[in-house]
Formats: C-alpha cells, structure tokens, sequence
C-alpha cells in the first residue's frame, strides 16, 4: 500500500492544502510552519485517531467547526480514494471508494515522535519494556492464534445440551398432560355440584343478609352495654376503696373546738388582768386601789388576783398541748369530708351508668335467629371462595394444558436424536480446535525463535549506523514475559559489564529505540510510518546514521519525515519544505 496524496481542509492550523507523498517524503520547517500537522492529518485520515494526549476536536481548525482528510491510495495496483470528517462533539465518519476494499490493518503505533522514542526504554527499576506486540502490527500472529478458541462451539454445545434437558423435560411433561386432563374434568364436576348448592340456597342467603343487616344496630349497641358494664364495675371497685365518713367524727371536733374557743377566751382574759394589774412595773400585792374604778381592794381580792399570773402560765400550757389534738381532729374531718365528696360523686356516677345499662338493654332487640344467619352467611361466603378457587385452579390447568400441547408438538420436530448427533460433533470440532491451537502455539514459538535470531542481528546492524561510536563493544537484548506478553529489554557493554537503557543518554536511548523499531519493521513491515522530528537527541554522526537507515528503509516502507534538522533533510535527499 502507498499513500500517493492528501487533501485537507480545517486541520489544525491548514485551514486547506493538498500534496503528494513518495517512498520517502521529507517536510523540513521551523516550529509552526505545519509539517507535524501534515504528519497528524495523514495519521487520521489512515486511523481516524490521534496521538495519546490529542482530542479529536483538538485537530480541528479554530476558525470553523470541522475538518476533513481525503487520501489516493494505491493497493495492489489499484487506485481508491478514502475519507474522513469530523464535526466538533460529533462522532468521526468515514467513507471508502470503491467500498469492498480491504485496508492493511494500521493502528496509532505508524506515528513516531521524537521526543518520545527514548521513552522506550527509560523507566523505573524494572526498566519499560517495548512490547514486541504493540509496535508495527507484530502481534498478529498472536492474534490468531488467540481468535483460535472452542469457545463458540463450547457455548453452542452449552445451548445444545439446554435444549437437550427442555426436551428431556418436555418429555416428562406430555407424560403429566393426562394427569392435567383429568384433574379438568375432576373440577368441572365439582365447579357444578357447588354452584348448584349455591343456586338452592340463594333465597336463604338473601334473608339472611337482611336479618343481619338490621341487626348491626343492635350489635353496636351491644359493644356499647359491654362497655357501660365494665364502666359499672370499675366505678363499684373504686367505691369500694373508699373509706367510710365516721358518724361521731362531727361531735368530736365539735367538742375539741368548743373546748380550744374556751381555753382562748380564758387565756385572753387572763392576759389582760395581767396587764392590768401589773401597773408601772408594781407587783400585784403592792396594789391598793383598783385600777379600773379606784376602790380599795380587799385582802380576799389581792389574793385572788395574785392567782391570775400562774391561771395565766397553766391556760398557756394547756393551750399548746391541745393544739396538736385539735390540728389532727380538723385534718381527720378534712380528709373524711373528701372521701365522702369522692364517695358521693362516684355514688352519682353508678347511678347514672346503672341507668343507661337498663336503657339499653330495654333498647337492644335480641333477634332469636341471629346465629342461624350467621352461619348461613357464612356457608355462603365459603361457597363462593370454593367457585374461585375451582375456576382460577382451571384457568392454570387450561394454560398448562395448552403449553404441555405446543411443547409436544415441538418434541415431534426438534428431532431428539438430532440434538445427540450435533452436540457429538460440536464435541469433536472443539477437541480439534484446542489440538490445532497447541500445534500453532509450538510452531509460533519456534518462528518467535526464529525472529529473534535475525532481529538480534538487524537491530546491531543499524545500531552501529546511528550510533557509529565505539563505547559500546556490543548491544544486545533479552526477551521476557510480563502477563503473558513478550517483551524485550536492552542493554549495551561497556568493556567486560553490561548497562540497562535507564544507565545510557538520552541519544544512546534514541539509537537504540529507532534501530529496534527498523530492525522489527524489516521482519514485520508496516505499510507507512512517520516520523516526527527523529533527530532529537542526536548528534550530527548520529543524523547521517539515521538517514542511511531511513533511505534503506523507504525501499520496503513508505516513510513520512517531519524535521527541523536541514542536515538531515539533506542526507535523505527529497526534500518538501
């Protein structure tokens, strides 16, 4: 395959442009004059993709809103024309002429930066492996022999032997369809005996209906005694509780006050004498006159007012001990006086309870044929739950009925023995598969063994072109596999010791990534390949072994060469500025 030309119009920043392409075509610029973009439009148009890190829409012109890449390519000694276009935030389309065309699978691996290559194989402790099955369509090989895989017939085989245990069930079912049959008739039979005990009962029924209708009433009023009858007895209990007013507890502290009033209208006269008589601090035996009137008083007199002063301590002393059994007598009648206030109320509420217990037991109308109706109702309702369950257990027997008979009629074509032949055969394929798969993988590795051997030799070979330096006596690698995959690692001597790619400058790492990749090319050739800015990291020695390589290159691939470096567009001699 050859890309002879590209036509573009609102990529990146070639608002449109055309130009040809040869076995090796070089585009040489400063930064900005668009030869990467040149590059990028080539690998869209080819890939419909763009380098890691590159949005589709990024590609797109900012003066307009899409993009579009044409290419003539020649294949096979034919012409055909493809094209690719792009609207921001809409999906890529593509077109092919003629449209049964086949193109050589191509992938982002055709693109080659520069700046990147020495990526490769700089890394951590472990070192970045370059996956031989990630460059220039290598792993195609591994590809069909992992497409190579019993699975399709296993899973047929699987769906197979599903189809196999349906009809195996199948079977048993058409054998139950009899038992379905005559469990149909069993219930119709019985559908008919119980609808016609409904019919004769229909009339009962009604007039039961209506009995227990009227009597809802009477059984509300029922549940309301209940309660009032319970209302009575809680109310009695709490009566009950109550401790009985005392009957001479109303003389008794009558009594007490009477005798509290005279002790106080006794201690009050006795102040008062004592005041009286204890006139400007004299004692009561140095009086002479009454003080009141200003009689002469009399020794008898004296005598007896002498007694006031100790009357007076007695009464007060008196006083304070009947104080105590005059406060307990009036606590004593406040506490039975609120007793016999609850006892009264609650007496005042089992009255008026007891009263609306005989108002509704006069109300209530005890109909004598309630429990018949009851259960004539209930004889009913039974009746009808059974005409349900006959006619919704038919309805599932008439469907199962109706499904065991589509599933024998599909027994009788699905050809039983069929089944066992193909499920035999599939068996057979899948055995033969993975017995084809291992004669592919042993003969795999002994190409890979192969391959290696001559890549080991191509890779020194152009290793000494772009790096024609003696402080490597020799380069090699080594093949390992991380999960599964193949992977190499390079190293180079020094004297008697061996340095990995993480120990080596960045243009020795250079050197070695692009003589790997040409060596993998000569064995696996890619159709195209471009390059952007290759020379980074290379001396000029290391140019002109570049551009030998690239020159012998051009001759089994087509190779595309954005530059910066005119010496190196100059050793490759076709020049497009």
């Amino acid at each position: 395959m050859k890309v002879e030309k590209i036509d573009l119009t609102g990529f990146r920043g070639l608002r449109g442009e055309s130009f040809t392409l040869d076995d090796l075509t070089v585009f040489e610029g400063e930064m900005g004059t668009g030869k990467t973009s040149k590059l990028l439009s080539i690998l869209f148009c080819l890939t419909g993709s763009s380098p890691h890190g590159l949005n589709l829409d990024e590609l797109i012109n900012s003066n307009t809103d899409s993009m579009r890449v044409s290419a003539l390519i020649t294949l096979n000694g034919a012409i055909y024309s493809l094209e690719r276009k792009k609207r921001r935030r809409v999906p890529v389309s593509f077109s092919i002429k003629p449209e049964d065309v086949r193109l050589p699978p191509l992938d982002i691996g055709i693109f080659i930066e520069g700046r990147q290559i020495a990526d490769l194989f700089m890394g951590g402790p472990t070192e970045r492996a370059l996956k031989l099955d990630t460059l220039l369509g290598i792993s195609e090989y591994d590809q069909r022999v992992s497409q190579l895989t019993p699975a399709a017939a296993e899973r047929r085989i699987s769906e197979l032997e599903k189809q196999r245990e349906r009809v195996d069930g199948t079977r048993q079912s058409i054998e139950r369809l009899k038992e379905v049959d005559d469990r149909l008739i069993v219930l119709q039979k019985r559908s008919e005996e119980v609808k016609l005990a409904l019919s004769s009962m229909e009339t009962e029924y009604l007039h039961a209906k209506a009995l227990l209708a009227d009597d809802e009433d009477s059984m509300k009023k029922d549940a309301m005694l209940l309660g009032k009858k319970q209302m009575l007895q809680d109310a009695l209990r709490k009566s009950d509780n109550i401790p009985k007013f005392p009957s001479k507890l109303a003389q008794e502290l009558k009594e007490h006050e009477a005798k509290w009033n005279a002790l106080q209208t006794r201690k009050t006269f006795l102040e008062a004498a004592t005041e009286t008589l204890n006139i400007e601090g004299k004692q009561v035996n140095q009086l002479k006159l009454c003080p009141l009137c200003g009689a002469f008083i009399t020794d008898n007199a004296l005598a007896k007012f002498e007694h006031y002063d100790r009357d007076y301590k007695d009464v007060t002393r008196e006083i304070m001990e009947f104080k105590e059994a005059v406060e307990a007598k009036r606590n004593q009648f406040g506490k039975a006086q609120i007793d016999k206030e609850r006892a009264d109320l609650l007496s005042s509420q089992i009255d008026t309870i007891r009263a609306e217990i005989r108002s509704l037991e006069a109300d209530i109308n005890v109909t004598g044929n309630l429990d018949s109706a009851r259960k004539t109702s209930q004889r009913y309702r039974e009746l009808m739950k059974q005409v349900e369950e006959i006619d919704s257990t038919s309805r599932n027997l008439e469907d199962q009925k109706r499904t065991l008979e589509s599933i024998r009629a599909d027994l009788i074509d699905s050809g039983y023995a069929d089944l066992e032949g193909k499920i035999s055969r599939l068996r057979r394929l899948a055995s033969d598969i993975r017995s084809v798969k291992l004669v592919m993988i042993d003969a795999l590795n002994e190409i890979r063994k192969e391959r290696i051997t001559k890549l080991r030799d191509s890779f020194k070979e152009t290793f000494k072109k772009i790096y024609p330096y003696e402080r490597f006596t020799d380069v090699d690698f080594e093949t390992s596999f991380s999960r599964g995959r193949e992977s190499l690692l390079v190293r180079g001597k020094l004297g008697e010791s061996w340095i990995l790619a993480s120990q080596m400058s960045t243009g020795e790492n250079v050197a070695m990534s692009f003589a790997l990749l040409f060596a993998i090319n000569n064995m696996e050739k890619a159709p195209i390949i471009l390059l952007d800015e290759p020379e980074e990291g290379l001396d000029d020695n290391g140019i002109r072994g570049l551009a030998d390589t690239l020159n012998g290159l051009s001759e089994i691939t087509q190779v595309v060469v954005a530059t910066r470096s005119h010496l190196l567009a100059s050793f490759l001699g076709h020049i497009n500025s």
